[in-house]
């Protein structure tokens, strides 16, 4: 093979061109990694000042205003990544496109946060949809995923690892990390003292979540607990939660059992306690509403819990 050595000018150009390609390159990896003084002034910033930091990167992607617990904070939830990376596989709702076969049913999550956001995102994507159908303003609101001992002030009281709530005073969704694991494994015991039979599997955390985000719409649309007595109020957001189920079975988003794994959920949230004032619905009440807003397929098949 001959080899032709450049010419010192060609040699000058090439130089050139190269120094500006890797002044290119050095740019973008700037741009796209925190240099280590900003890193370690971040580390060291208030909640207050994370939540604003997240705020600002949620409402670049027009949904829920983002704040709390950063998404690479997970310690503690076993099965969940720590601030190193990597990730495990378990069963979940898969991602939007990816071709997931039947007897599979598996998909790739870094961290409880990071499916319990993507099943924000998707219910919020679901009711944006319904929303701007019938003529409204696309839904808003707040949510956060505390790690395990983790602990906000809400407008609604402290939170714990047993917080799943959509709280209306300041308008935002908490659901505990360690909470969704328990629901997700079958260790969580039902207000009832009642017990998954086995794993409560992803789609028992991700009808509470749905659940919880039917609250916020609930809220935009002027739907108070007040109007309509707690069982009423809480049975509603079950069937819309339903609604929102089968709209996910629709775009191939459910495994096979997802939608058993959600009735078993609705099921271990129920409790007999009729004299307290938060009583929701026995537990096949709550199993009813669920299956209404299944079936049904649309939140106007829910009209039956304000009437």
């Amino acid at each position: 093979m001959k080899i032709t050595v450049p010419t010192s000018r060609t040699a000058r150009l090439l130089t050139a061109a190269l120094a500006g390609c890797l002044t290119l390159i050095s740019a973008l990896a700037y741009v796209g990694r925190p240099d280590s003084a900003h890193a370690a002034a971040a580390a060291g910033t208030s909640g207050a000042a994370t939540a604003r930091s997240a705020t600002t990167r949620a409402t670049a992607i027009r949904v829920p205003r983002l704040i709390g617990s950063n998404p690479t904070r997970n310690q503690g939830v076993p099965g969940a990544a720590d601030r190193t990376g990597g990730g495990v596989k378990i069963r979940i709702l898969h991602r939007p496109g990816e071709y997931v076969a039947p007897e599979q049913g598996t998909g790739s999550w870094s961290s409880m946060y990071q499916f319990l956001e993507y099943v924000v995102r998707d219910a919020d994507s679901y009711w944006t949809g319904v929303s701007r159908a019938a003529g409204l303003a696309d839904p808003q609101v707040t949510f956060t995923f505390p790690a395990p001992g983790e602990s906000y002030a809400s407008g609604c009281g402290a939170t714990n690892d047993t917080t799943m709530m959509y709280c209306p005073s300041d308008d935002t969704i908490y659901f505990s990390q360690k909470m969704a694991y328990d629901l997700w494994t079958g260790t969580f015991v039902g207000p009832d003292g009642q017990h998954f039979n086995g794993a409560g599997g992803d789609f028992a955390v991700a009808y509470l979540v749905a659940h919880e985000f039917a609250h916020s719409i609930q809220a935009e649309r002027g739907l108070t607990k007040a109007q309509y007595g707690t069982p009423r109020y809480e049975q509603h957001a079950d069937c819309w939660s339903g609604a929102w189920a089968r709209s996910a079975l629709s775009r191939n988003l459910l495994d096979a059992g997802d939608v058993q794994e959600g009735l078993n959920g609705a099921y271990m949230a129920g409790d007999s306690q009729y004299a307290n004032p938060e009583h929701h619905g026995t537990p096949q009440e709550r199993v009813n509403a669920f299956w209404a807003g299944y079936s049904g397929g649309t939140p106007e098949s829910c009209n039956g819990y304000l009437q």
